[in-house]
C-alpha cells in the first residue's frame, strides 16, 4: 500500500502547495494547491492542469479528463469506511465488499497466511501481522513488494490511514518463499511446510504468486503418440526426433499431427489434448497458430 503520509520532501521539510499533487490517488489526499479529476483519479497542480495530450505524454493509457473536469473542492462522500483512499479502490465496490461488510463479513476471527515475498508490517495498515505464527523469515528484503501488496488487498486494516482490504478485520501472517532482491527466504520454503504453517492459527493459505505452467511443463523430448493402430499417418514416422524437444515442428510434422489427431483422435486422446492444452494455456508450444486452428 502507499505510504499516505503528509507532504514532505526527501529532506523532511514541508513542501510548497502543489508540489506533491501527482502522488495522490483520492480527492481527499489531493491537498492545497492541487486539483482533482475523479474520472481518471488524477491529482495535478492547480496552476498547471495537464491537457489530455500532456497525460498521454506522461504515460497514461486511458485518459478522459479535460481541463474543465478538475475541481479544487472535493464533493461530499458517504463511504462505508473512513480510509481516505477507499475512493480510489473501485474494485471493492465491484465485488460488493461493502455489502458483505454490512452483513457482518469483515474477516473477524479469520487469519490469512501470505506466502510470498514477505509482508511489511511497519505500514500502519499491516501492523497487525502475527509474527508468532509467521515463518522464521516474514519481512521483505530490498524492494520486494508483491507480498505486501497481496496482504493489503486481502486484509489491510480500516484505520483512517490509507486504503482498506477486502477483509479488513482478518488477521495476517507471512512466509517469505522467494525474494526478487536476493534476500533470505524462510526455512519452511525449502519443503511444503509453508502451505499449512501454523494451521492452528492460520485459516487460509494465500499463494498469489502463481505457477508459470509454460515454464514448468516439460515438453516431451520424444514423439508423444503411441499410434496403437500403427498406421501410416503416425506423426512419429514423419517428424524428426529433435523436433519434439525443440518445440519447433516443421510444416510437414505439424500437418502429420493435425491429420492424425483429426482422424485418429480416439487412438491417442491424451497427446492430442495436451498439444491443444499447451497451445491454449501458453499461447505457443509445439503447434503453430495455423496448425492449432486446423486441429480445433
Amino acid at each position: 500500500p502507499q505510504e499516505c503520509e503528509g507532504d514532505e520532501d526527501e529532506d523532511g521539510d514541508d513542501d510548497a502547495p502543489g508540489d506533491n499533487c501527482a502522488a495522490a490517488m483520492a480527492c481527499s489526499a489531493c491537498g492545497d494547491g492541487c486539483a482533482w479529476c475523479a474520472a481518471d483519479l488524477i491529482c495535478a497542480a492547480a496552476d498547471n492542469i495537464p491537457t489530455k495530450s500532456d497525460l498521454w505524454d506522461q504515460g497514461h493509457t486511458a485518459v478522459t479528463c479535460d481541463v474543465d473536469d478538475y475541481v479544487t473542492t472535493c464533493p461530499p462522500r458517504d463511504d462505508p469506511v473512513p480510509d481516505p483512499y477507499y475512493e480510489a479502490q473501485w474494485y471493492l465496490g465491484a465485488i460488493r465488499a461493502p455489502e458483505a461488510w454490512a452483513a457482518g463479513y469483515t474477516g473477524t476471527g479469520v487469519q490469512i497466511l501470505i506466502n510470498d515475498e514477505g509482508v511489511d508490517n511497519t505500514h500502519p495498515d499491516l501492523a497487525k501481522l502475527d509474527v508468532a505464527n509467521s515463518c522464521d523469515v516474514y519481512k521483505p528484503s530490498g524492494g520486494d513488494a508483491h507480498g505486501t501488496v497481496c496482504a493489503s488487498l486481502a486484509a489491510g486494516d480500516s484505520n483512517s490511514h490509507c486504503g482498506v482490504g477486502a477483509a479488513p478485520n482478518a488477521g495476517l501472517a507471512s512466509c517469505v518463499l522467494f525474494s526478487s532482491s536476493g534476500g533470505p527466504v524462510a526455512s519452511q520454503a525449502y519443503g511444503e511446510d509453508y502451505l499449512a504453517w501454523a494451521s492452528d492459527a492460520n485459516d487460509i493459505s494465500s499463494n498469489s504468486w502463481g505457477i508459470d505452467h509454460c515454464w514448468r511443463t516439460a515438453y516431451s523430448a520424444d514423439c508423444p503418440f503411441a499410434c496403437p493402430a500403427a498406421n501410416e499417418y503416425c506423426p512419429c514416422a514423419t517428424c524428426a526426433a529433435d523436433e519434439w524437444a525443440s518445440r519447433d515442428l516443421s510444416a510437414s510434422c505439424e500437418q502429420a499431427v493435425v491429420t492424425y489427431c483429426a482422424d485418429f483422435f480416439e487412438d491417442d486422446v491424451t497427446p492430442c489434448l495436451e498439444l491443444d492444452h499447451y497451445f491454449v494455456q501458453c499461447g505457443y508450444g509445439q503447434l503453430s497458430t495455423a496448425a492449432h486452428d486446423k486441429l480445433v
